[in-house]
């Protein structure tokens, strides 16, 4: 068995860091890594997250004109995943032409606002729900004209999107999952950055019908979230995702509106953990000024709690160990505090 190199937390098989070089760079990186990767795996037994990424590879090998048997299988499974693709996306463009005939505005997160915002680099990722992004305010009326399209609550016993209840799943009858969310991020005041979140959005097209997306910042961002909740395993495709993002946007990206509304949405924890992975994996061109910037600036006593923490940074590792005994110790007093009230 090959070894894993820990990069922070993230422990990351030789086989994986191959997939997302063979899957995301070019040219002699790339084919370099995907000849290695080829002889040191089993194509047929693979974990899921590098399964995900084999849509991305053939896309990758099929730019670069790799002749390989191993792409009959490649090119089988991007096909299948493009049909199953086309059938989630028509569910989607039903509930958005919906919601746009009672000028209720949504805006598309996770897989499904990737496939709209990237899909020249990225037509194929496959997609496993629909995760949309609404204000609070509309979510009584969205759940009624979900409801007369056929989707049902999963958790039943939350029934309208609130301030103090802000994640609602739902399924068709075919077993399609959906995902209303009320809030992204969770920097106070809440009503200016959700403001800001919906100004800074830009117009896509999902066939032809128009909806919104998060501009590269705020997914770039958003991605970095989901990449580092502590309750979650790692997905290495969000990794390559993340190096898409940077690639597209390569020679405009605005690196100082990145640092500004992690401190403004106060996700510098997860950002300054993605980039440090990216430059490890990819060797991906940072300003110098960028991760000193990001060491400076504070982090919350919330990210602490809730991110998962690069161990290169052992200062901020150990306070947020500390910070994680303190809330427990002093959840154990106030539960003995209750059981001595009661006797």
């Amino acid at each position: 068995m090959n070894p894993s190199k820990k990069l922070g937390l993230y422990w990351l098989s030789r086989e994986q860091k191959l997939l997302l070089k063979a899957s995301v760079l070019e040219g002699k990186d790339a084919l370099g890594a995907w000849e290695t990767w080829k002889e040191s795996v089993d194509i047929e037994n693979l974990d899921s997250g590098s399964n995900i990424l084999l849509c991305q590879l053939y896309r990758n090998l099929s730019a670069h004109r790799v002749e390989d048997f191993h792409m009959a299988r490649l090119k089988g499974i991007f096909k299948r995943n493009w049909y199953a693709n086309q059938l989630l996306v028509k569910k989607l463009q039903t509930i958005l032409q919906s919601l746009e005939s009672s000028d209720i505005p949504v805006m598309l997160l996770g897989d499904v606002a990737f496939l709209a915002g990237y899909e020249e680099d990225y037509p194929c990722h496959p997609l496993y729900q629909i995760n949309l992004l609404v204000h609070t305010a509309s979510g009584e009326k969205v759940l009624e004209l979900l409801a007369q399209l056929g989707w049902k609550q999963i958790n039943k016993s939350k029934s309208i999107l609130t301030e103090q209840n802000l994640l609602i799943q739902l399924q068709d009858k075919f077993g399609t999952r959906l995902q209303l969310q009320g809030h992204l991020f969770w920097a106070l005041p809440q009503d200016y950055t959700e403001k800001q979140l919906w100004a800074n959005a830009i117009s896509t097209q999902i066939g032809d019908t128009k909806t919104l997306i998060l501009n590269p910042t705020d997914l770039f961002l958003h991605l970095c979230m989901k990449s580092f909740y502590r309750n979650t395993n790692v997905e290495i495709n969000l990794l390559a995702d993340a190096m898409i993002i940077l690639k597209a946007g390569e020679k405009d990206f605005n690196w100082i509106e990145l640092v500004s509304q992690a401190q403004r949405y106060r996700v510098i924890l997860p950002l300054r953990n993605m980039l440090t992975l990216l430059q490890e994996l990819f060797e991906v061109s940072i300003p110098q000024w960028v991760l000193p910037a990001l060491h400076q600036a504070p982090v919350s006593h919330h990210e602490l709690m809730k991110y998962r923490i690069l161990v290169s940074r052992k200062k901020t590792f150990l306070k947020s160990i500390l910070l994680r005994i303190v809330y427990f110790l002093k959840a154990k007093s106030r539960i003995f505090d209750y059981k001595l009230k009661l006797s």
